[in-house]
């Protein structure tokens, strides 16, 4: 029994055996199983390898190694306007071409503006929220390696020199102390041409015209101190105001005029100072105005260290004796209407846009002078007190037609941001500093 119980176990070895040599298709069978199991596991790694790479946030190994990847570059820029300064930061994207996408931005301001204030360290010291405001946005491992500038607008170009000059060397001290990427002249007052030309770059960029530049559109941008307008242009006997640039391989010819004191908030305070009933008390100017409701009583003002008071004329509140006003203001000035304006696409911003949100004129809808015109007819018989609408509609209607000579029925766009981007001189700065920092 024990010795068939052994060879019966014995038998069933070596059929086992047998039958694999004899039957060598099962044995190929398994094979081919086992291949194609093998296979498929590979796939599924590879891809899962692969799904995990690309889905991971590209800075997230660079905080790993201790090392900013090469393809992400920030930059600083402060805008110091007439009526506030403000933080713009920028965050890029490089490809392997050098060229630069917009990834992300952020945006922080502070009143009053650095002209406001008669101590100069007072107005260095306002803009220390907007450098910690901007250290939150920059990674900390960037720090050093991001730009930094300060420009500021008309606000300091129309104060005196001796005065500009001691805030700027207050606001140097201490952009000199902060952790980015800073030199000896990284604070300065930027001229009208610079601010017009960083504007127009701007605007096209994020409209996506600077790879066709017959394409291009015009840019009106109305500060507190001053307005910019600029746009290609191809008379080619215009020199005056005429900057030239290279910018993606193509030779640009730029038509850019700055126009000092014709900014929102400084012509309002000209346009005031107009009327015949004028108060100084207490170095207060109390004014009576029809450009501001009648039921309106010492509407506070404040421009250049001066504070405005201003109160409506009883029932002279009207759209006709202001409207003359705003006209002797410009018949006292000397301008040069820019030529060809009228011949191109325009986009007119900051506080342009303001206005026409204020009037409900902002839509799908394109704008034009009378548009302007009708909204202000409308608000300068409103009653309601503590509002400057009536003036500034009036204002910005006889600048676009007289000053810029655009006609009353030329259309033109209104805009804040394009894809969520603020339509700045700001980002025009930024690539400026980049380019010249790499």
């Amino acid at each position: 029994m024990e010795r068939r119980t052994r060879k019966a176990k014995k038998t069933i070895e070596d059929v086992t055996y047998v039958n694999d040599k004899i039957n060598p298709e099962v044995i190929q069978s398994k094979y081919l199983i086992y291949s194609f199991f093998a296979i498929i596991f590979m796939i599924i790694y590879s891809y899962y390898t692969l799904y995990e790479s690309v889905s991971k946030p590209e800075f997230t190994d660079s905080k790993v190694l201790g090392q900013p990847h090469t393809n992400i570059k920030y930059a600083v820029i402060i805008d110091a306007g007439s009526t506030g300064s403000r933080v713009l930061a920028f965050r890029f994207k490089e490809d392997e071409s050098g060229n630069l996408s917009l990834d992300k931005q952020y945006f922080k301001q502070v009143t009053p503006g650095l002209s406001s204030f008669k101590d100069p360290q007072q107005g260095a010291e306002s803009i220390i929220p907007l450098l910690e405001g901007a250290k939150t946005f920059v990674e900390e491992e960037y720090w050093r390696k991001t730009p930094i500038e300060l420009k500021a607008t008309a606000g300091l170009r129309l104060l005196n020199e001796d005065k500009a000059n001691e805030i700027i060397k207050s606001v140097q001290l201490l952009i000199d102390s902060c952790e980015f990427d800073k030199t000896s002249n990284s604070v300065s007052i930027m001229n009208g041409k610079d601010e017009g030309r960083f504007s127009w770059f701007t605007l096209n960029f994020l409209k996506g015209k600077l790879y066709n530049m017959t394409d291009t559109v015009a840019a009106i941008d109305l500060g507190g101190g001053s307005i910019q307008i600029s746009y290609i242009s191809h008379d080619v006997h215009e020199q005056e105001f005429i900057t030239e640039f290279k910018l993606l391989n193509n030779n640009v010819r730029l038509y850019c005029q700055s126009y000092l004191g014709l900014g929102l908030m400084s012509a309002r305070k000209d346009v005031l100072n107009l009327s015949k009933q004028i108060n100084v008390y207490d170095n207060k100017h109390f004014i009576n105005s029809p450009c501001v409701p009648e039921t309106a009583i010492d509407l506070p003002f404040t421009f250049d260290e001066i504070d405005y008071l201003v109160s409506g004329k009883g029932n002279t509140h009207n759209y006709e004796q202001c409207k003359k006003i705003v006209e002797q203001f410009f018949d006292g000035i000397t301008y040069k209407k820019p030529k060809d304006l009228d011949n191109q696409e325009i986009v007119a911003f900051s506080y342009i846009y303001d206005i026409a949100l204020k009037a409900k004129l902002v839509g799908d809808e394109d704008l034009t002078i009378n548009s302007f015109y009708k909204a202000a007819k409308s608000e300068c018989i409103n009653k309601t007190p503590q509002k400057f609408e009536c003036l500034d509609l009036i204002y910005v209607s006889v600048l676009l037609e007289k000053v810029l000579g655009l006609p009353l029925d030329k259309k033109f766009k209104v805009l804040k941001t394009i894809n969520d981007n603020e339509i700045s001189w700001a980002l025009g700065a930024a690539f400026s500093i980049i380019e010249t920092s790499t």
